[in-house]
């Protein structure tokens, strides 16, 4: 890895860390503010439940800004209006002035603005670094990460907590001051640059370098007049194209269509393991040892995919991830005791971070930096669509007393993805230093 890419990193890493510090941190600490208030936990799951679908109206468009702008501006944007907000209620916390209104009317701000520019860090990372094989060594690097955050991010949230009830909103603002500050010492050029142009220059440029032409981001069906004339129409057109972009070519259409089995199967086999413990009356602290479990065993497998991906052909290894979890899933369903659950749902976050080196990896790798605002907006209502009802089927399935079909649940999702991969187009994915830009 090149010293000013592993710098460049450094400085993503740092923006996205504490990042998910912070979102951990107000995730925590918020539901007990609206309890606090209202003395309702339903009204704390309808403000977030509104947040959710705000950020969710919000994320196709959102796709569309990123592929006209540059990202680091995004970032810019997004860490200033959550600082600004989240500082806010930490204030009115403090001075014990927090109405209802307020709170509902900052969760609902701040998620606008995660829809509109939260996925800007994320396509940033593809600027960075740019040679495939880096990207998902990165990638696997930036999955540990993830798995230390979810170890992490709530005890430290507690922890603030405890020391007053505005802390974790401070802490929060400050981490968003933070990660605008790592973005703009981020030395890539971050602007979306025409396909034609990453294949001639695949080690990008800094944002210094006068080359880049005037942010560049070639455009599906808008250009130049028609964008100034008829700028929702111009919208739509973007956010429609990157749906056929994904949709257009056999081998990314399965593993979009994959990839969204895969994270909805992740969502039910973890519901339904919360659920069923639940049920049998198993106290928060022991069903916590399982999600620590799982992070530590995503973490170790993290650091096996960033070791390990360069030298695996990406197909064949992202087909038997799936059938790894598919199996898992299975005996979950006929072997459910707590001790069972320990194990399998370790060995399934040991599967989970390949899923996501080098499903992940290849799908950023080839398309151009110019759509992937569009088309991550697009996998994400795919995926986040199917996932927002796993908490209701298992849910429900279990508190009716047939926890089996909860777990079978994540055996179909898991079984189809699986199947979507047996595909010789998928199959012939081969190392990441085989994978180009389409």
């Amino acid at each position: 890895m090149a010293l000013t890419h592993k710098r460049d990193y450094g400085w993503w890493l740092g923006a996205t860390t504490t990042d998910m510090l912070g979102r951990s941190s107000q995730n925590l600490a918020l539901p007990f503010i609206i309890v606090g208030v209202t003395g309702s936990t339903a009204v704390a799951g309808n403000i977030q439940t509104l947040g959710l679908i705000a950020r969710l109206s919000v994320i196709l468009l959102g796709g569309v800004l990123i592929d006209r702008m540059d990202r680091r501006h995004a970032m810019y944007l997004r860490g200033t209006i959550g600082a600004v907000l989240w500082g806010i209620l930490a204030v009115l916390i403090m001075l014990d002035i927090v109405p209802l209104w307020g709170i509902a009317a900052i969760v609902l701000l701040v998620s606008i603005s995660d829809g509109l520019f939260g996925l800007a860090d994320n396509v940033a990372l593809r600027s960075i670094m740019r040679d495939p094989k880096e990207y998902v060594q990165a990638r696997g690097m930036s999955q540990a990460r993830d798995a230390v955050v979810q170890v992490s991010g709530e005890p430290i949230g507690g922890l603030l907590y405890n020391l007053g009830k505005s802390v974790p909103f401070f802490f929060a603002s400050a981490c968003l001051a933070f990660m605008t500050f790592c973005a703009h010492m981020i030395r890539a050029d971050l602007r979306p640059r025409p396909a034609d142009e990453e294949k001639e220059n695949p080690e990008g440029a800094t944002a210094t370098d006068t080359a880049a032409g005037a942010g560049g981001t070639g455009n599906s069906s808008t250009e130049g007049g028609e964008t100034s004339r008829h700028p929702i129409r111009a919208a739509l057109a973007d956010t429609v194209f990157g749906f056929r972009y994904l949709f257009g070519e056999p081998r990314l259409r399965r593993l979009v269509i994959a990839n969204t089995f895969i994270g909805s199967g992740m969502a039910a086999v973890i519901c339904a393991v919360n659920f069923h413990l639940i049920s049998l009356e198993y106290t928060p602290l022991q069903i916590s040892l399982l999600s620590v479990l799982y992070a530590v065993m995503m973490m170790l497998g993290a650091m096996l995919a960033s070791r390990l991906s360069p030298r695996l052909p990406g197909g064949k290894t992202i087909a038997l991830a799936v059938l790894g979890m598919t199996g898992i899933s299975t005996l979950a369903v006929f072997f459910h005791d707590y001790s069972q659950l320990l194990f399998f749902l370790g060995i399934y976050g040991l599967f989970t971070p390949f899923i996501g080196t080098m499903l992940g990896g290849y799908t950023f790798s080839i398309i151009p930096t110019e759509l992937q605002g569009r088309t991550s907006s697009a996998a994400s209502i795919l995926e986040y669509g199917l996932t927002a009802f796993m908490p209701l089927i298992t849910g429900n399935l279990v508190y009716g007393g047939n926890p089996q079909l909860a777990f079978s649940i994540g055996v179909v999702l898991n079984g189809f993805a699986f199947l979507l991969l047996l595909n010789r187009h998928v199959l012939s994915i081969g190392t990441p230093s085989t994978w180009e830009v389409a």
